[in-house]
């Protein structure tokens, strides 16, 4: 399937255009798994047909599925909705498994009541014992180019969201990259600014938060997903750059925290895993690091921690064809003992890809029952 790329407008990476909904591929314990019936994968559309349509992010419950995107203004000739609400977070619900989406609407336009010019960075969580949907995003443009981290909440399926709350403190007004979690009320988004890794914690549902500075290690930091174990702790992955643009052999650190339940008391893992500089982007404008390191985490429900890392094919060479690793971890998963190589998850050597000439980039991760993993990357 054809996926285009652009250059990047915040951030340094994670920005793809939204085309089609994309289906997981199973991969288990040898990172195979049994073939998917054409017949069964449903593709669609979403965004606007004219849209400039970025940074899809997902999430679901047990009656509803929401994707999030980014919107820029688009081709009104293609459909007259895509030149409204540019910059901006906008959500789409369905309530049938995901055969059918509700139109684009926004979530927050003026978060806090404040006119931010534009919006980015979209991350969602579905707290599963309230039914609560929590938006997070990133809100900036102002004069003095301050960015501040936004959650948005609704009880209604992602109808509305009345409840808009900053989340990011003092110490932090270049906020980047947030990622959300939430459970039983708790919410918990981490976020970074040049080497402070932070974690921003809601005991009440999100109607306040308490900043904590987590971790001030390497030079530039980036949540790059999360997960909430049995005992409702929350584990991010975070994919750290060792100069500031990310460049070098190794370039990349990878690393997961956990942060207690309830809490802001917030632990780091030693580098689990390094990757050396990514390739050119193949346009004239990107952000940095754009197809750089990235990461992601996932937990079965027999505790087992997954990490996808993205890597070179020559792990010492610079800009070398990237491959997506998984590394798994069932116990002390704060040590980099804890942690063992899987191997690799993309096929980036099959037929369809001779002599490893693509590249993997983009891994994401979901774990279901013990030992049973669902992969995606882009290639």
């Amino acid at each position: 399937m054809a996926v285009m790329v652009s250059a990047s407008r915040t951030s340094r990476r994670f920005i793809l255009k939204v085309l089609t909904v994309l289906v997981a591929v199973a991969a288990a314990w040898a990172l195979a798994g049994p073939a998917v019936s054409q017949a069964a994968v449903i593709v669609q559309r979403l965004g606007y047909c004219g849209g400039d349509d970025w940074e899809p992010t997902v999430a679901s419950d047990s009656t509803h599925v929401y994707i999030l995107i980014t919107h820029y203004t688009g081709n009104t000739a293609c459909d007259p909705a895509s030149g409204q609400n540019n910059s901006r977070i906008m959500i789409q619900v369905s309530s049938d498994g995901g055969k059918t989406f509700s139109a684009p609407a926004v979530v927050a336009s003026t978060p806090g009541g404040i006119s931010y010019p534009s919006q980015a960075d979209p991350s969602i969580a579905v707290d599963q014992s309230t039914g609560a949907v929590y938006v997070s995003f990133l809100a900036y443009g102002l004069s003095g180019g301050h960015s501040d981290i936004y959650v948005a909440k609704s009880t209604d399926f992602g109808q509305s969201f009345p409840q808009v709350i900053q989340a990011n403190a003092k110490g932090c007004k270049n906020c980047d990259h947030e990622k959300i979690l939430a459970s039983n009320n708790v919410v918990y988004d981490a976020y970074s600014q040049a080497q402070y890794h932070f974690v921003a914690v809601s005991t009440d549902g999100g109607a306040t938060f308490t900043q904590s500075v987590a971790d001030s290690t390497f030079v530039v930091g980036f949540a790059e997903g999360g997960v909430l174990d049995s005992h409702g702790n929350a584990w991010f992955a975070w994919g750290d750059c060792e100069t500031s643009n990310c460049t070098g052999a190794p370039a990349a650190d990878y690393r997961v925290s956990e942060t207690l339940a309830a809490t802001g008391t917030t632990t780091f893992s030693p580098v689990l895993a390094q990757s050396p500089q990514g390739p050119d982007c193949p346009y004239s404008s990107c952000g940095f690091a754009y197809f750089g390191a990235q990461d992601a985490i996932a937990v079965d429900s027999a505790g087992t921690i997954y990490l996808a890392w993205q890597t070179g094919q020559v792990q010492t060479q610079r800009k070398s064809p990237t491959i997506i690793n998984l590394s798994r971890c069932s116990s002390n998963c704060l040590t980099s003992g804890g942690w063992s190589l899987v191997g690799r998850v993309d096929d980036k050597t099959a037929s369809n890809c001779p002599n490893a000439a693509c590249y993997a980039l983009f891994p994401n991760l979901v774990a279901a029952g013990p030992g049973q993993l669902f992969a995606t990357w882009m290639d």
